[in-house]
């Protein structure tokens, strides 16, 4: 049994008790419709005898009729509640599967195609019970007529049984070509729908560029071929129904011959006789069935689209849950560099404090080993209350190499790259550890292994992040931590890539490069053919899909708000605190009730959008935030906001952020940067800027 099959009869068994009411009534009609022609055969019979029982079987005649309208009037009200509910049952579950595939299923199907599939298509499929119960029950008279001819006169069942056998060859014929033609049919109707689904996205840009005309003829080019197999599935439904109407009269003819045979020679009575005639109608009205037997081709053919949609695979998910942290999630500090690195009496980092991501070795006195070399990490600039820069804060150095001194300690003569002037560098600086071979395996931007460290620093050729604002130190440790091993997926290569818990990592690269399917890996929106993608250790396809979505925050770059007022639209979570954050909080206010107001009631700009799909992902992501060009339709000043809200997230979750604007890159701990679907390097934003391919990635913007 093929699938579109199974899938019929699943909808038959899952129509609830409506398939039952539906065989029920017609069994019942089909029933009083074999007792009334023996019925009335008696009565007509008892009538030229002018016997004592013709009331009776009057009567009975009567109440055969009555009988035979009631159940055709409960099967009519019947047939239309099993659609519906088959219809609903099969949408739900054609619903569920495509939210559970998720992008996986926009890519394989259009939208107006897979509107098609889970509407018109899915009804056509609930139209099966209706169908199957139909015909079926158009074989109860048909047998009753046999055994009834049987048991009047054998002689008579043999015209019946012939005109029967041709009438199910006509009948399996126009199945197997309407279910081809009718599968053509619904395949022109999705494809009109998809485009039409595009014309709509893109109506605004038909009208500006005054191509309607044009596009509406791209979205009707394929109303021919539609036309075409309207016409052919007339036409095999015209000539079926005369080949199988004609046999009715031909099966009566002969039993009516038949019959006048055997009353001339005085073994059948008159009654019997028309009994036998209504017997051979009845027998033959299976050619009736070629109604249903055109809904069983639609439904076959309907089934077999929206089979391709529940045979999408969807992920899979696990038992395990993120490993929790002895000490919680780690609090607010201003750091100037991956870690902080307190100074011992003489100005030197102290030899218990690791200086990097990396342990740094030190020397026997306690300062640095000459072995690792050393950059200066920024000067810690004071910020504002709402997060932005003091107007009293003091340029950031960006970090330079610094050559160790014979006795192992930091050069004093090293000067500093700052923001705004040249400074030397004393001592008392405070310093992080770049370790330039790492056995994680990164890749530098010269294609080489590297390991860096970032810094923070004023947005400029420096990088880093906004100077002084409150910052959870990254590292391996800390919760948070995304692991790429080996991953392979259509597109894009990521042999291995480490991006540290509670850091900001901007991604970047040219159009096709493999931004958003990174960043859709890292939130398990898409699955690698090969490798892993590990969040704290843990592979994403083992956690449960509730402890997945809570961990990770996903913002895009247009969002679809789901609920019915703006708040639900947030939470659940903190909704005002994570609107302040993405500065929706001041707009949300302003409409008529706040929070509570309807989506429908409160119409927004493209970036008043965007920003209710960050203060989303601020609100549900507990560990990780993703944000695939979530900002591009903000103003300057608001997104350098959200972009310093995201860099001084107070819960410590790591960012990943694919990044278009110079700034962002800049502000970021590290800079993913792709290339043709691989990894290019991973270093921060000042070692990368020197590089004229990574500033071709910015189409020669200036930092």
């Amino acid at each position: 049994m093929r699938a579109q099959e199974r899938l019929v009869l699943d909808a038959v068994r899952r129509g609830g008790p409506w398939p039952a009411v539906l065989a029920g009534t017609a069994i019942g009609g089909a029933a009083a419709e074999l007792a009334l022609p023996y019925a009335i055969g008696r009565a007509v019979d008892a009538l030229l005898a002018t016997g004592p029982d013709r009331v009776f079987w009057l009567g009975l005649c009567v109440a055969l009729v009555a009988a035979a309208t009631l159940c055709e009037s409960l099967g009519v009200w019947a047939r239309g509640a099993s659609v519906a509910h088959a219809a609903s049952r099969l949408r739900l579950r054609v619903l569920r599967h495509v939210l559970g595939a998720g992008p996986l299923m926009t890519r394989r199907f259009p939208e107006g195609e897979l509107v098609t599939r889970a509407g018109l298509n899915a009804e056509e499929v609930g139209r099966a019970p209706e169908a199957v119960t139909g015909a079926l029950s158009l074989m109860v008279p048909t047998v009753g007529a046999l055994v009834a001819l049987v048991l009047i006169d054998p002689r008579l069942a043999l015209a019946l049984v012939g005109g029967v056998a041709v009438i199910l060859v006509v009948l399996r014929a126009f199945l197997r070509a309407s279910t081809a033609i009718a599968g053509g049919y619904q395949e022109a109707q999705g494809e009109i729908a998809g485009r039409l689904v595009d014309a709509l996205d893109g109506a605004r840009t038909i009208a500006a560029a005054g191509t309607a005309a044009t596009e509406a003829r791209r979205v009707l080019a394929p109303l021919p071929r539609l036309r075409a197999h309207g016409m052919d599935l007339w036409r095999a439904n015209a000539s079926s129904g005369v080949r199988a109407g004609l046999v009715v009269p031909l099966v009566e003819v002969a039993v009516l011959a038949a019959g006048g045979l055997l009353l001339a020679a005085g073994d059948l009575t008159v009654g019997e006789l028309y009994a036998a005639a209504r017997y051979a109608v009845l027998g033959a009205s299976l050619s009736s069935a070629l109604g249903y037997f055109g809904g069983l081709a639609r439904a076959r053919s309907a089934a077999s689209r929206v089979n391709d949609i529940l045979t999408t695979p969807t992920p899979s998910y696990g038992t395990r849950t993120l490993p929790e942290f002895p000490n919680g999630p780690p609090s607010p500090q201003t750091v100037n560099s991956p870690a902080e690195v307190p100074a011992s009496s003489n100005g030197t980092p102290s030899p218990q404090t690791a200086t990097s991501p990396a342990e740094v070795p030190a020397s026997r006195d306690g300062t640095p080993s000459p072995e690792v070399a050393v950059s200066f990490a920024p000067a810690e600039v004071p910020t504002s209350l709402d997060g932005g820069f003091s107007s009293q804060g003091a340029g950031s150095c960006a970090p330079v190499e610094v050559p160790a001194s014979s006795d192992g300690t930091s050069s004093p003569q090293v000067a500093a790259s700052c923001a705004h002037a040249e400074a030397p560098a004393s001592p008392e600086v405070a310093a992080s550890a770049e370790v330039r071979a790492s056995p994680e395996g990164e890749l530098s931007p010269e294609g080489g292994v590297v390991s860096s460290s970032s810094t923070a620093g004023v947005p400029g050729p420096c990088g880093g992040q906004a100077a002084g604002s409150p910052r959870i130190a990254p590292g391996r440790g800390r919760r948070g931590t995304v692991e790429f091993r080996d991953v392979v997926v259509d597109g894009l290569a990521v042999p291995r890539l480490v991006i540290p818990g509670g850091s900001v990592t901007a991604v970047v690269g040219r159009s096709g490069s493999g931004k958003s399917l990174l960043a859709a890996l890292a939130a398990r929106l898409a699955d690698p053919a090969r490798g892993t993608v590990l969040l704290d250790g843990v592979p994403l396809p083992e956690l449960t899909r509730a402890g997945l979505r809570r961990a990770v925050g996903y913002a895009f770059e247009r969002p679809v708000l789901v609920g019915e007022t703006v708040g639900e639209a947030i939470g659940p979570g903190p909704v005002q605190a994570a609107a302040r954050a993405a500065r929706a909080d001041d707009f949300v206010r302003r409409l008529p009730s706040g929070y509570d107001t309807p989506l429908d009631a409160a119409p927004m700009s493209g970036g008043e959008r965007q920003r209710l799909g960050l203060a989303r992902a601020f609100a549900r992501g507990e560990r990780l935030l993703v944000l695939d060009d979530a900002t591009s339709s903000l103003d300057t000043v608001t997104e350098r906001q959200v972009s310093l809200a995201l860099t001084a997230d107070p819960r410590g979750r790591t960012r990943i952020v694919v990044a278009h604007r110079l700034a962002t890159a800049a502000r970021a701990d590290q800079v993913v940067w792709l290339h043709d679907g691989a990894l290019r390097a991973v270093a921060p934003h000042h070692d990368l800027w020197p590089d004229p391919d990574y500033r071709a990635v910015f189409q020669g913007a200036t930092p």
